[in-house]
């Protein structure tokens, strides 16, 4: 992805790869996940986004970043002010967001992207 591309000795055919066709910047994984108009992106966290919403859940959706994406099988939902990690009710929060967040940032094939 990305720059990757623009290697020296790289065929010119491939090199174009480097930059988003739609969009016009560099091809990265940010770039694919949250940010490209034609990826599908927007609609895939939008819909995300709704699902999200249909849990009782007092943690509003926001679109994620990529470092949500990588990183959501760490996320850790802690009370307000505490070092204590939430139990019961909103273990499904931490759950969805482990779940709901990293399935959408997938491709077909278990891969990112």
């Amino acid at each position: 992805m990305g720059t990757h591309w623009t290697r020296a000795g790289m065929k010119p055919e491939l090199q174009v790869r480097a930059i988003c066709q739609k969009c016009g910047v560099v091809e990265d994984l940010d770039h694919t996940l949250t940010k490209c108009e034609s990826s599908g992106q927007e609609m895939i966290w939008e819909m995300a986004g709704e699902l999200w919403s249909k849990k009782k859940t007092n943690i509003p959706w926001r679109a994620p970043t990529i470092r949500d994406i990588i990183g959501c099988g760490l996320a850790r939902i802690y009370g307000d002010g505490t070092e204590k990690i939430l139990q019961g009710k909103n273990w499904t929060d931490y759950w969805i967001d482990g779940v709901l967040v990293g399935t959408t940032g997938r491709d077909g094939n278990g891969g990112v992207g």
